[in-house]
């Protein structure tokens, strides 16, 4: 059964969808998500303070 899988590391996925790291797209990208994740950790306590105020 292993013998006929054919698995694909999820690092050539992210190099194939966003590019390899040091080029433009990749490096917008990390940006973006950087950017996503900081404001959901950021905003998650606040989120969590207005939830047990209920």
């Amino acid at each position: 059964m292993f013998n006929e899988m054919n698995l694909t590391p999820l690092g050539v996925l992210v190099d194939e969808t966003w590019g390899p790291i040091d080029t433009p797209e990749r490096d917008q990208m990390e940006a973006q998500l950087k950017e996503d994740l900081d404001a959901y950790f950021l905003d998650a306590p606040k989120l969590q303070d207005i939830s047990d105020a209920r």
